[in-house]
């Protein structure tokens, strides 16, 4: 269904983004980043092809980079529904990077933005929050 949405409104950066997702999730990353890429140069202000951007680089292991593009897709409304998950996946780059006070910082934003959120964020963010806060103990 999305490639036909594709072609018929091939422009879209929320259906180029998913047709990234469903790229990623079968392991094709980058396909994956190039559709994401395409996303953001459709619409920059869509920050859902950030995230899902960001994701695919901390997965190809490239913190520094998603950490960057994570950081910018976050600035273009702060605060809103899903800043949480900005913060979150911001805080696994600097973890994976052995940045233990910055993934701390990120975490705890990640946090205080997921008040509002399912049981299942919340326990996800505490779960994260708990591996950082338990391997860093001693950084």
């Amino acid at each position: 269904m999305l490639v036909r949405a594709d072609s018929i409104e091939p422009n879209n950066a929320t259906i180029i983004s998913a047709i990234g997702n469903i790229y990623f999730h079968i392991a094709r990353v980058d396909t994956a980043i190039v559709l994401f890429r395409k996303a953001i140069s459709i619409d920059s202000n869509y920050r859902g092809a950030y995230l899902n951007y960001g994701t695919a680089l901390n997965y190809k292991k490239s913190y520094t980079d998603a950490i960057s593009i994570l950081l910018r897709g976050n600035a273009i409304r702060k605060d809103t529904d899903d800043s949480y998950a900005f913060y979150g996946t911001i805080a696994w780059s600097y973890f994976y990077l052995g940045k233990c006070s910055e993934a701390k910082l990120y975490i705890t934003k990640a946090d205080q933005a997921s008040l509002q959120k399912s049981k299942t964020v919340r326990a996800s963010i505490e779960n994260l929050s708990v591996l950082i806060r338990d391997s860093c103990q001693s950084k």
